[in-house]
């Protein structure tokens, strides 16, 4: 129960019993019998009486409705708290292969290097994306949503740097000497159009880092918070369950 509502009830109780008290008071200085007297002023206090009872038993009740309510929500962030670390885990190696391929970027400004990108499949798989499913589970349907679009960007992402272009072209050569025309027709409209993507994803480094650093911070700010929570040392009335927009905007974004 909030404070502000349990201060107005003991304030308005308050006025009620100054206001009988004034009337008993009243009623006892006028020449009325001895006996009306006495079961007027025992009517007030028994008012009176009722009426702090009822106080109390609002209070006691509204407590432990707060406090179950509390509990609840607590049990919600502590299932909640395993997916979150999960995340913050699998974020952290993105972040570092992502920081990796920036610097390549900023070192070599050429043409993308095919041979560098057989190099990073072992790192990519790394990445344990069976940690993702839970993320459907969160509460937080802002960073859901940035989470999904994410996901399925670096996915898509990764399937590109991975296709090996120096292989399948060679693949494109043998086909050709085979007279298998459509086939190598088509494999070589495929090559063109992961080519134009792998340019257009590299061109796109920077943005996908800042973007996982962002996401990053707002994991690990709430996983800091949870465990405040948990522990008693945060009070969760004042925990906030959804993010907002403006948290993940990079600076492209702004």
């Amino acid at each position: 129960m909030k404070k502000e509502v349990i201060l107005s009830l003991i304030v308005g109780i308050c006025a009620l019993v100054f206001c009988i008290s004034m009337f008993a008071f009243t009623i006892q200085s006028l020449d009325i019998d001895s006996g009306n007297k006495a079961t007027i002023i025992g009517g007030v206090l028994s008012l009176i009486g009722g009426a702090l009872g009822a106080l109390g038993a609002y209070i006691v009740a509204g407590s432990q409705i707060d406090n179950q309510q509390k509990q609840s929500q607590i049990k919600l962030l502590s299932a909640e708290l395993p997916i979150y670390i999960s995340l913050s885990l699998e974020l952290e190696k993105i972040s570092e292969q992502l920081k990796l391929m920036k610097q390549y970027k900023d070192e070599n400004k050429s043409n993308v290097n095919e041979e560098f990108f057989r190099n990073l499949i072992m790192k990519f798989d790394s990445i344990i994306w069976d940690r993702w499913i839970d993320n459907k589970k969160i509460t937080d349907s802002i960073l859901l949503k940035e989470l999904l679009k994410f996901e399925e960007s670096f996915r898509r992402n990764i399937e590109v740097f991975e296709y090996d272009i120096l292989i399948h072209e060679e693949k494109l050569t043998e086909l050709f000497s085979m007279n298998r025309f459509a086939e190598a027709a088509t494999l070589e409209n495929y090559i063109r159009i992961v080519q134009r993507e792998k340019s257009h994803y590299w061109g796109e480094i920077d943005f996908c880092y800042e973007k996982a650093e962002k996401i990053q911070e707002v994991i690990k700010e709430k996983i800091s918070i949870i465990e405040s929570v948990i522990s008693g040392k945060y009070d969760i009335r004042n925990y906030n369950y959804f993010s907002t927009e403006n948290e993940f905007k990079t600076n492209r974004e702004k």
